[in-house]
């Protein structure tokens, strides 16, 4: 929450504490990570490597204020990979036969041409489609699935029931057989 606020003020002065701190728990998940790498980069580069100019230049730099207004700012990284992402989408549809000149155009337009389809589904009322999120299983499907392992009963034990693909497996993982 504190990170949110500090982009959206477009605090300087908060940034490279709060990258600190966030350098921290990325370590602590994992040591190879992206993201503790570019957090521990950009604050060595702040603190030990450049000027005080360039220091000033490269932090006012991080956010962007794309809508204007204040509390408006947002990461430039993201808006770069929004920008690539609506790139590629456009030279996919270029389809098969591409030339450099129709992806240096497409290149070029992608971001208009991404605001002009999201104004239209906005103004068309389109549900936009996501990707993270999947559609339940059906309800039907469920019921078979239950009722099938309900008379299986799977995790009670059977004498003589084997799964017929499992015969080399012991019955525990701690002793052997």
């Amino acid at each position: 929450m504190m990170f949110e606020d500090i982009v959206k003020e477009g605090d300087v002065a908060r940034i490279i504490p709060c990258l600190m701190v966030c350098a921290q728990f990325f370590f602590s998940n994992s040591r190879l990570s992206k993201y503790f790498q570019e957090c521990l980069d950009f604050v060595l580069k702040c603190e030990y490597c450049m000027s005080h100019m360039q220091i000033i230049r490269t932090l006012e730099g991080a956010f962007v204020n794309l809508r204007g207004g204040a509390a408006g700012k947002i990461e430039s990284d993201l808006v770069q990979e929004n920008s690539v992402r609506n790139q590629k989408d456009l030279i996919r549809a270029l389809g098969a036969n591409k030339s450099e000149k129709a992806i240096q155009r497409s290149c070029r337009a992608a971001d208009t041409v991404s605001d002009i389809f999201e104004k239209k589904e906005i103004s068309t009322s389109v549900r936009k489609v996501s990707s993270r999120h999947r559609t339940p299983a059906r309800i039907k499907d469920n019921e078979v699935i239950v009722n099938s392992l309900r008379d299986f009963r799977p995790f009670s034990k059977t004498i003589g029931r084997v799964c017929q693909g499992m015969t080399n497996v012991p019955c525990s993982p701690v002793r052997k057989n």
